[in-house]
């Protein structure tokens, strides 16, 4: 076999990894979703207690985003793919042998949360070694509409697996336990090391051995006005998203009447939606040559479809309603992920250093909800109250919003206009 040939192969290997990596990865992550109600049935926890299993893992996902490329750096990505396989597959696999141990479920959750906080940072990076520039954005694409695919796949996948193993949740987490075991042996013995990685990593630490010292990314962008008002624009999206992805099944289900299986179609709707809303908006915005588009309008977006989803009972208007929360955070997301590199100055070390930030709060403030939910039920709240007030947040947000800076090409044609007709 050619080198060519051989290359190619190992290109293809790289590919089928990553995406599965990235299918079962965004499955798992609103997994226990669909079940809250059954664990709390099963178990007597309280419908907080066990949404306390989401918020430990959005949380140490946001975490590890400002951690996280540390370890990435000394392990490489292999190694830290390898990590992150390991630790999904033994903290959902540990949930057979927990019981109704509530200490050993939450232990199990904060391995994944610590899987999938190390995974965020991990498909890039590997398709940027093996793939050159020209394949690179197809591919990396493609990955990106996978994550949205599985995050709404799991609203359908999770029962059904659920009720093939006779309505047994810890074995239901075992069976994607052991479907990130697989992977890790397919990753194990599939897919060597990156040569051009590892020349990489040799030449940084040559530089750091010599005395040079690293540029801190996240340094320069908390100094910029701009990347803090994405932000918290971020924020308050972020807090109704996630919150609607873990408890708006349970709304559906114990005050709307709907069933456990219409609750969880409903709510997969939010990421049906979003995945048009990602191929949609970035091509809508470089059309107009405005970013606008992705800011105010799409949390105004969530606004509306987060408190329509709350008084109705139409099935179609709540199709519409929680889609319009999944083009909101999608939308945005094209936003927050496009604006900062496009700001005055901006490089490659102040890009990634803002996307940190952005995402690392606007996920780690999402651990308050759980507490939220278990306080006002506790006092004799209802579940429509709380999400209620997850929406205050998204109006900060809105308001917030409206002093983003428009980045686009015709919005910067503007200003250099106004600029000149001024000075003269």
């Amino acid at each position: 076999m050619s080198k060519n040939s051989s290359n190619k192969s190992k290109i293809a290997v790289m590919v089928v990894i990553i995406m599965l990596m990235t299918f079962f990865f965004s499955v798992t992550l609103n997994m226990v979703s669909p079940l809250i109600t059954t664990i709390s049935r099963q178990t007597g926890w309280s419908v907080g207690k066990v949404g306390q299993f989401n918020s430990i893992i959005f949380f140490l996902m946001g975490a590890f985003a400002l951690v996280g490329s540390p370890i990435l750096d000394r392990l490489g990505t292999k190694k830290a793919s390898l990590l992150a396989l390991a630790l999904a597959a033994v903290g959902n696999i540990m949930a057979i042998f927990s019981g109704n141990i509530y200490g050993l479920h939450y232990l199990g959750k904060v391995l994944y949360g610590c899987a999938w906080g190390l995974f965020f940072l991990i498909p890039g990076a590997v398709i940027s070694y093996w793939l050159p520039v020209k394949t690179r954005a197809t591919v990396l694409g493609l990955r990106c509409t996978i994550d949205i695919l599985g995050a709404g796949m799991s609203y359908y996948l999770i029962l059904p697996v659920f009720r093939a193993l006779n309505e047994n949740w810890q074995m239901t987490f075992m069976v994607f336990g052991l479907i990130f075991a697989a992977i890790f042996v397919l990753y194990l013995f599939g897919l060597g090391v990156n040569e051009a990685e590892e020349k990489e990593r040799a030449e940084k630490a040559a530089r750091k051995a010599a005395g040079e010292k690293s540029s801190m990314g996240i340094v320069k962008a908390a100094k910029s006005s701009q990347v803090w008002i994405i932000c918290a624009a971020l924020c308050g999206i972020q807090f109704i998203y996630n919150g609607y992805s873990s408890y708006l099944p349970v709304f559906l289900e114990t005050e709307q009447n709907f069933s456990v299986d219409a609750a969880s179609n409903i709510t997969g709707m939010m990421s049906i939606f979003g995945m048009i809303a990602g191929l949609a908006m970035g091509a809508l915005s470089t059309a107009l040559g405005r970013r606008f588009i992705l800011t105010w309008p799409m949390l105004m977006s969530g606004i509306i479809g987060s408190i329509g989803c709350l008084f109705t009972q139409n099935v179609i208007l709540l199709i519409i309603f929680a889609g319009m929360i999944g083009i909101s955070i999608t939308g945005y997301m094209t936003g927050y992920t496009t604006i900062p590199g496009e700001l005055p100055g901006a490089d490659t070390d102040f890009y990634n250093g803002a996307v940190a930030i952005i995402y690392s709060i606007a996920f780690m403030l999402t651990y308050l909800q759980a507490p939220i939910v278990s306080l006002i039920q506790n006092h004799g709240g209802s579940m429509r109250t709380a999400l209620l007030i997850f929406c205050i947040p998204g109006v900060i947000s809105l308001i917030t919003s409206f002093f983003i800076r428009d980045t686009g090409i015709k919005a910067k044609a503007v200003r250099e206009k106004r600029l000149a007709a001024k000075n003269h």
